[in-house]
């Protein structure tokens, strides 16, 4: 058994040191019986995880993007409404940094600005 020939040749660190079991000392079936229970079976160790979560190294290495329909887009009549340009949409843009966190919000007015284009436009809001 591998895992028994790793311990007798190769040992182990533990954090009271290196250990190497001494030859002859474990049996097949203890250390089979042992590592199922702790759920280290040989199905379960050559199952591929369901998943790979990222997580950047450092900070400006990944940055996640969410752009989102506000739900401003219901008032009525809003007065940065301009006549002529089709009906506005508000999107919420959201930016976050993968390492650190820090996220950025903001509000963007599309309003169609010709036949082929889009005008995006930063929206801010006075109290």
């Amino acid at each position: 058994m591998q895992a028994i020939r790793l311990l007798e040749e190769d040992g182990i660190n533990t954090p009271d040191g290196h250990v190497i079991v001494p030859a002859g000392l474990l049996k097949a079936t203890t250390v089979n019986r042992y590592l199922k229970k702790w759920g280290y079976d040989r199905d379960t160790l050559l199952r591929q995880p369901p998943a790979v979560r990222f997580q950047a190294e450092y900070s400006n290495q990944c940055w996640h993007f969410d752009l989102s329909p506000s739900d401003l887009k219901h008032v009525k009549s809003p007065a940065w409404i301009e006549p002529g340009r089709g009906h506005p949409l508000l999107m919420l843009y959201s930016v976050v940094d993968d390492r650190s966190g820090v996220s950025y919000h903001h509000l963007v007015r599309i309003q169609r600005h010709s036949r082929y284009s889009l005008l995006l436009t930063p929206t801010h809001f006075k109290n």
